[in-house]
C-alpha cells in the first residue's frame, strides 16, 4: 500500500469534480479555505459499492445534477490511461476485482459491433434524455415531451438521438 504522500490522484476526463487516485479508489473534490487564506483541495473518498449480479465495484457520480453509477476500474482506468471506458474496455491483470490500482489494470480497444455499437447508442440517449427531462421540469404534460413520446413509440434509437440532439443544442445544454 502505497504512504499518504505517495498517492497520485489524476482528473477524471468528464468529471472535473473527481479524481481517481492512485490506490484505486475515487474521490470527491472540495476547495477548503484554511486560516492563512490559502485555498487548498481536499479530498472525500466515495463509498465503493458492488451492485447485484455484478463482480465490479461501483460509485455514484453527479453529472449535470444527474447521478450515474459507474465501475470504479473504468474511472481509475480512464484518468491514469486517457482511455475513454465507452471505446474501451478494461481487464484486471491479477483477476482480483477488487482492486483497482492503476498497475492491475490493462486496457483493451473494443471491437466494433452491433451490440457494442447499440449499447453506446443506449448510453448516449439515456444521457440526452435525463438532460431534457431536467430542462423541460419534468412536466410530461408539456407538448415536446408529446411529440418525443410518439417518437419513442416508433422504436428508433438513431432518430430519437438526433431529436434529443437538436432540442438540447437549441437549448444551449449540450
Amino acid at each position: 500500500m502505497p504512504k499518504k504522500t505517495d498517492l497520485i490522484y489524476k482528473s477524471i476526463p468528464d468529471y472535473p469534480d473527481y479524481f481517481a487516485c492512485s490506490n484505486g479508489k475515487i474521490y470527491s473534490s472540495k476547495r477548503m479555505n484554511s486560516t492563512d487564506g490559502t485555498n487548498n483541495l481536499r479530498y472525500k473518498e466515495l463509498t465503493a459499492y458492488i451492485q447485484p449480479g455484478s463482480k465490479y465495484l461501483s460509485v455514484n457520480l453527479v453529472k449535470d445534477k444527474t447521478k450515474i453509477s459507474i465501475n470504479v476500474h473504468k474511472l481509475v482506468g480512464w484518468a491514469f490511461t486517457g482511455c475513454d471506458p465507452y471505446k474501451y474496455r478494461y481487464t484486471h491483470k491479477r483477476k482480483n476485482y477488487l482492486d483497482n490500482t492503476p498497475y492491475n489494470l490493462e486496457c483493451h480497444e473494443l471491437e466494433i459491433t452491433d451490440e457494442n455499437e447499440n449499447r453506446l447508442k443506449e448510453l448516449e440517449l439515456k444521457e440526452h434524455e435525463a438532460l431534457f427531462r431536467r430542462n423541460i421540469n419534468y412536466d410530461y404534460r408539456c407538448k415536446i415531451w408529446k411529440n418525443y413520446e410518439v417518437l419513442k413509440l416508433k422504436n428508433n434509437t438513431k432518430l430519437l438521438i438526433n431529436f434529443l440532439k437538436i432540442y438540447l443544442t437549441a437549448k444551449k445544454m449540450i
